[in-house]
């Protein structure tokens, strides 16, 4: 294809045809083809920024911005809401460029985009990998609760609670972090409904101890007050469930889960 007479390169994203000679000329389309594929995208035409970043990265698979062109068409098909498609494409870049600066993040947004899918399976096996492959704290961190997300999602509530507490086991200075912080509250509490729902009573009171004792204000307060009373009650312990579902009903009386 790149040869030192006239080539023609298709570009389908636009209709542009450019008839070209010689590596100078070969360079030169790429980097029309480049930027006008960056306009579609920065414009969020990302239809034609798929097509356009495809294409480049299929006719100039020795440029330095291949790579790049791969995440951007795989972060277009997520734009377009089309979720496995972007996973795979993520997973392919990863598989292809595994040296790139672009493969670490891809390999985390193959889970993200089967998330979103709702491929609960798929999702999971994709973070579980990034735990084992990934380089970044914070995104291994992250990996592990989305994949206890996706677990919990599974039903599989074992599974899910181990997800949590490796999420939760995190080192402090990473779940202090940005966004991963945010996370903490939703990790105990996803601990406490896993293993809840493994039956697991008496670890799933603590858990929802502690997340009452971090979050007394937290938005699900009283799920994880109505929980931990349910959790009593399943180990006997009567009178403490009882005095449990009377104060919630006290202090969140318009509670979805306040007794009625």
């Amino acid at each position: 294809m790149r040869g030192r007479w006239a080539t023609i390169i298709r570009w389908t994203g636009l209709g542009l045809v450019l008839a070209v000679g010689g590596t100078g000329a070969w360079a030169q389309a790429a980097d029309v083809v480049w930027q006008a594929a960056t306009a579609a995208y920065d414009a969020g035409n990302y239809q034609n920024a798929l097509t356009s970043f495809q294409d480049f990265a299929e006719q100039f698979p020795d440029d330095e911005r291949a790579d790049v062109a791969a995440y951007r068409a795989a972060q277009s098909l997520g734009q377009l809401e089309r979720y496995p498609e972007a996973a795979n494409a993520f997973a392919q870049l990863a598989e292809t460029y595994p040296n790139s600066r672009y493969a670490d993040g891809a390999r985390f947004n193959r889970g993200h985009y089967f998330f979103l899918a709702e491929q609960w399976q798929n999702a999971a096996a994709a973070y579980f990998d990034y735990t084992k492959l990934g380089t970044k704290p914070d995104l291994k961190a992250k990996a592990w609760f989305w994949r206890a997300e996706a677990l919990y999602s599974l039903d599989r509530y074992p599974d899910a609670a181990l997800a949590y507490q490796s999420f939760l086991d995190q080192p402090a200075e990473v779940l202090a972090a940005g966004d991963t912080r945010d996370l903490v509250a939703y990790g105990q509490l996803g601990l406490g409904l896993s293993q809840f729902g493994a039956e697991q009573w008496t670890p799933a009171l603590a858990a929802f101890r502690a997340y009452l004792a971090d979050n007394a204000d937290g938005p699900a307060a009283d799920q994880a007050a109505f929980f931990a009373a349910e959790s009593q009650a399943h180990l006997d312990q009567t009178d403490a469930a009882v005095a449990a579902w009377a104060k919630l009903v006290d202090d969140q009386p318009a509670s979805e889960y306040a007794p009625r």
